[in-house]
Formats: C-alpha cells, structure tokens, sequence
C-alpha cells in the first residue's frame, strides 16, 4: 500500500513539473492579483504604453493620479523616444555626410525638442487606487497616433538634414573667402 502511495504521490508532483506556471500579476506587498496592465503586460489596441505608480499621499488620491501620469508619461516618453531614434539615425546618416559623433549630438537635441510633443497624443487609459495604498495610471498611444510621431520625427530629422547642408555650404563659401583674402595679402 505505501508503495502504490509513494508512486502516485511521484506521478501526480512530476505531472505537475510539467505545466508552465504563469506568474500572477499582484499588489506587493499584498500579493492581491492586480490587473495584467498593472505589471505592465500589452493592452490590445494599443501600440505602445506605460504604466507609472505613485505612493500613498496625505494629499489625497486626485495627487497620486497626477504623480502616477507624470511617471507613466515619463516611461512612455523614454519608449517612444528609443523607438524612433533608429528613423532619425538612418534619416540623418543618409542625408548628410557627417561624424557619427555630430550626428549623435543633432539626434539628441532632436529627442529632447520633441519629447513632450511625442506626449501630446497620449491618454490615460485605465487607472486605479491599488489596495497597497499606490496608485496606479496606465497611459498610452495608439497605432494611429504612433505612425503621426514617427512621420514627426521623420520630417524634424529632414529638416535637421537640409539645416546641417546649409550651414556645410555656408562654411565652404566663408573658408574660400577666407583664403582668397589671404592670398591677395
């Protein structure tokens, strides 16, 4: 009987191994299940989002909403940053004959001019007071909205481009002026 015990007992623990255990998404510390969009997992419809969190606050929980949206838009602003910076690179690279050094340097003035206006288009999509006194704000840009910043970032970088040559033949003209100066001295 204890071996008939035994053998089901390793049966039933080695089925079990074989299942893929699915983490739930909780509160900490509370280890209440949270909704998915609360651990950050995609939310259908939308083509990049965010999830910000903010503490308890004596201020009251309108407070923790601004304070969660401003993280969440900060994320997001990061996002949606890093995703278009590969399409301001390859614009810039084949428009203009320059370091990479340079070009590095315009990309991140172009980011940094443009971050907010990237966040112009972004909502709010769900929120919620968590039952570990947090709040949580999820916000986020849809697919619509994504291709409009793209295409954004697209014509800042050409413009960028066209300034860059401008400002190239500018300098070509004034080193030739400066040369034909020094030779008739």
């Amino acid at each position: 009987m204890k071996k008939i015990i035994l053998i089901l007992s390793v049966m039933l623990l080695s089925a079990c191994g074989d299942k893929d255990v699915k983490l739930a998404c909780v509160f900490e510390p509370t280890k209440i299940e949270a909704p998915a969009w609360v651990c950050d997992e995609t939310v259908p419809g939308v083509m990049i989002s965010a999830v910000g969190v903010s503490d308890f606050s004596k201020l009251g929980t309108a407070y923790m909403k601004d304070i969660a949206t401003v993280n969440a838009r900060a994320v997001l602003a990061d996002r949606v940053s890093a995703k278009t910076t590969s399409i301001i690179n390859s614009s810039l690279k084949e428009k203009v004959n320059s370091d990479d050094e340079s070009i590095d340097k315009r990309v991140e003035i172009i980011k940094k001019s443009k971050g907010y206006a990237n966040l112009i288009g972004s909502k709010i999509l769900k929120s919620r007071l968590g039952p570990n006194k947090k709040y949580y704000v999820l916000v986020g840009v849809d697919k619509k909205e994504f291709k409009r910043i793209q295409g954004l970032a697209k014509k800042v970088s050409e413009a960028e481009a066209k300034r860059k040559m401008r400002d190239s033949a500018k300098k070509l003209k004034q080193d030739k002026k400066v040369k034909a100066v020094k030779k008739e001295s």
